[in-house]
């Protein structure tokens, strides 16, 4: 298939593949006799959109947040989904991450000392963030002495809905084709007599989900680096 760049080319290709070529009575109502209606395919792409990008890691996305001086905590973006690696500019130090469940057993490095008294009020540069302590907000260990910068580099969703004109969150096509396949198992799965067909919805989830699963192998296989193999003797 040709490569969807726009939400429109998007919109065009999923009437095409459902048989429900746009159609109304006058240019004010153009799909009054369409199955779906314009905005609820570009919900659906919306959704699909969010899903393709939480089943596969295939978006990236680098931030740069501030960091206040006696100040533990840093107000997460709504699109993070994993943080790859977290680093203080000005200080240059790369963060650890750190679970909840670890912090009172201490958790930042000291000249090569685990400090196992204090995570919770100690002051010092940062060694490692928690995010399991508050809902999207990172909580820096042990608390900053001075301002800084930091920045983390992610994978994310979208950060807003798609509508019509828009340019497609992805640009390569194994990701709109899985795209499509969710638009489609939403589209099917829509209680009204005319378009609910479950064997159908259920077919095209999972057509997603085996090919999300895959995807997500692929990209990570082309991004990182093999592991060096180990000769045993």
């Amino acid at each position: 298939m040709i490569l969807p760049k726009t939400t429109d080319d998007l919109l065009n290709r999923f009437r095409s593949d459902v048989a429900d070529p746009l159609e109304g009575v006058d240019d004010q109502d153009p799909d009054s006799e369409n199955l779906w209606k314009t905005w609820e395919i570009l919900q659906y792409m919306t959704e699909a959109a969010d899903a393709v990008a939480r089943k596969t890691n295939s978006i990236y996305k680098t931030f740069q947040l501030a960091v206040t001086a006696n100040d533990n905590e840093v107000a997460l973006p709504a699109p993070i989904l994993d943080i790859r690696c977290a680093r203080l500019l000005t200080q240059n130090v790369v963060l650890d991450d750190l679970a909840q469940n670890r912090m009172r057993d201490g958790g930042c490095w000291d000249y090569g000392t685990f400090l196992q008294n204090g995570t919770f009020t100690a002051k010092g540069r940062p060694r490692n963030y928690v995010r399991d302590r508050e809902r999207r907000m990172l909580v820096l260990v042990p608390i900053p002495t001075l301002d800084d910068t930091l920045e983390l580099q992610c994978t994310v969703t979208i950060s807003t809905d798609l509508l019509c004109g828009m340019p497609l969150p992805f640009r390569e096509l194994p990701d709109v084709t899985l795209m499509l396949h969710y638009m489609k198992y939403l589209a099917y799965a829509k209680q009204d007599a005319d378009t609910l067909d479950m064997s159908r919805s259920n077919e095209f989830l999972q057509l997603f989900t085996s090919g999300s699963m895959d995807r997500e192998v692929d990209l990570r296989q082309q991004r990182r680096t093999p592991s060096p193999i180990r000769m045993e003797w």
